[in-house]
């Protein structure tokens, strides 16, 4: 009996001596290799910064990973219970590890390298957060070791919530979703708190493999996991026996629906491009900014149709100039044909194919294989009643309520902005006809000469130097000797006629080039440069006469923003895209 009694007890004391000798083997070679876990600590999550209009309607987001950060206190129970279940339902029990399951993980693993079976894990939600933030997805011995000893130090760091909170906001979800807030929208179109418990269910069993179980790929696996988490659910005693009804439910995906506005696109581009200067690549995608834009959307919406609408205008009257190509061989598939052409508008104009022509119709067949007609007498496609169309032609269509227009790319581009005058807010602006076509901003890049629009800041030189809307110049032939060698210049009024003495007023009403010529003449040109920098119009602006007539250069964003100024009074206003 005492031998036995001995041998147990060396048998312990050296079971002992082997445990701790291994726990300090691998505590002195793996401690040295750890990550920093401040990094928990100061743990920053990658949240999505968005723009709002300034009536409040969501624009745009700007992410590398999409998610909404919920605090903890903000979690359904039945929701942090489902992920309790799904994955560690020892979470608030033990100390980071969970030994029994590691025990029994061991165990199957070593079986299964012999049989080629799957391996198993057996990873609590702790382990999980230190992987996800401090280790790689590495499968060998070292980094799991390395994970566990993360884990047990995490535990002594931050309480279970805080650790919890980090999880349920942290981890992938499929469907580009990081975090159960981003996932709720992008599975359900619904926050967290109006999830039931099928839904709630769902998104536990997705950790393990988000992409194994997304319903759109593999339905019947998608509900055998719903429905496993809602047993375990149920074993766990966290809903009651009538809650398992929840298992005959559809999972139904629903298509996410953002108040977003439509459009804008340059407008969002310049207010990227704006923060991006301002506070740098990782606050604009990673730090969750809150923008709020001096959009007017209504103001939007009016302004790009208006250009859009101008512009197609203006190039119908510049004449057809023909198909966009022609599919002259039937060998040539259609997808293939079309490959390579940009459409300006994706969301409403189409690429189509004529098939066959009758009279004055066309039949076609667009890109999505669908079949319809076009009435070439219709008002808005009669400009084309006598152009020759031919069998393979390709189109681009539009559907303006129940007919096909016919529509080309116009060859003349423009912009247009809108700025409040009295704070500078801009409320809309539009760079081009097409942002998928060119994302050259034509309002604030682009410099033109602003012609007439002009001359009133001449007049305005001319009245800060004592003229009045009462003086009078003469209109009348104007010559200026250009040089040796080189023609006279002689500018004309638009009418090609002369008006004697006029005031200056009728003047400017009028836009009489030659008056302005000859009061820019008197009032020199390095007076009305001086305006034009009060202005801020000065930038790309010339020292010669034909400047007075508008040859200098000008953005539009600056030109508009000077109008405002003088709608404002002559207090100085700037131009302003985030309040």
């Amino acid at each position: 009996m005492y031998k036995i009694f001995k041998f147990f007890v060396l048998a312990l004391f050296l079971s002992t001596l082997l445990a701790f000798s291994l726990i300090f083997t691998v505590l002195w070679k793996y401690s040295p290799e750890l990550p920093s876990y401040s990094k928990i600590l100061q743990y920053k999550p990658e949240l999505s910064s968005r723009l709002y209009s300034s009536n409040g309607v969501l624009l745009k987001s700007y992410h590398r990973q999409e998610r909404i950060y919920i605090p903890i206190k903000r979690v359904p129970k039945d929701l942090i219970n489902a992920f309790l279940s799904s994955e560690d339902k020892k979470f608030y029990s033990h100390f980071g590890i969970d030994l029994l399951a590691i025990a029994r993980a061991s165990i199957f693993n070593i079986i299964s390298i012999f049989n080629n079976q799957k391996l198993i894990g057996a990873s609590t939600i702790t382990q999980q957060v230190v992987k996800n933030l401090l280790l790689t997805n590495e499968v060998s011995f070292d980094r799991k070791i390395k994970e566990i000893l993360l884990a047990i130090r995490i535990e002594n760091i931050l309480n279970k919530n805080q650790i919890l909170e980090l999880y349920l906001n942290d981890i992938y979800l499929g469907l580009r979703s990081y975090g159960i807030g981003a996932a709720s929208l992008n599975y359900f179109n619904k926050s967290i708190d109006d999830l039931d418990l099928g839904e709630i269910a769902f998104l536990a069993s997705l950790p393990k493999a988000p992409n194994n179980y997304n319903p759109k790929n593999n339905y019947e696996k998608a509900i055998e996991r719903r429905n496993w988490v809602i047993d375990r659910m149920y074993e766990n005693g966290f809903i009651e026996n009538s809650d398992l009804s929840y298992k005959n439910n559809p999972i139904k995906i629903f298509k996410r629906e953002d108040k977003i506005f439509i459009g804008a696109d340059y407008y969002y581009e310049e207010i990227r491009k704006n923060l991006f200067s301002s506070y740098g690549e990782k606050s604009l995608y990673s730090e969750g900014l809150i923008v709020k834009t001096s959009l007017n959307t209504n103001l939007q919406a009016i302004a790009e149709s208006s250009l859009i609408n101008g512009l197609l205008k203006y190039d119908k009257g510049q004449g057809w100039r023909g198909a966009i190509s022609n599919i002259f061989d039937d060998k040539i598939k259609f997808e293939e044909a079309i490959s390579n052409i940009k459409n300006p508008f994706p969301g409403k104009w189409k690429l189509a194919k004529i098939d066959s022509l009758k009279s004055h119709k066309l039949f076609l067949t667009d890109e999505e294989l669908f079949d319809f007609e076009i009435n070439l007498k219709i008002n808005l496609n009669e400009w084309l009643i006598d152009k020759k169309f031919k069998k393979g032609d390709l189109l681009f269509v539009e559907k303006i309520d129940s007919h096909y227009v016919i529509r080309q790319i116009p060859d003349a581009n423009g912009a247009i902005i809108v700025i409040q005058p009295h704070s500078g807010d801009i409320l809309a602006m539009s760079g081009g006809l097409s942002f998928v076509l060119s994302q050259f901003n034509r309002s604030t890049q682009a410099k033109r000469q602003p012609g007439s629009a002009f001359k009133p800041f001449v007049y305005i030189s001319a009245l800060k130097q004592g003229y009045t809307p009462s003086t009078l110049i003469l209109d009348a032939p104007y010559v200026i000797d250009q040089g040796p060698g080189l023609p006279k210049w002689k500018p004309a009024n638009y009418s090609e006629e002369f008006y004697g003495l006029t005031t200056m007023r009728t003047g400017i009403e009028k836009s009489r080039n030659l008056m302005t010529i000859r009061l820019a003449n008197k009032i020199g040109i390095e007076s009305i440069l001086s305006s034009a920098k009060d202005f801020n119009i000065h930038k790309f602006l010339e020292s010669n006469m034909s400047m007075s007539l508008g040859s200098g250069l000008v953005t539009l964003i600056d030109l508009t923003n000077a109008y405002g100024i003088i709608a404002n009074g002559g207090k100085k206003i700037n131009p302003n895209i985030i309040k």
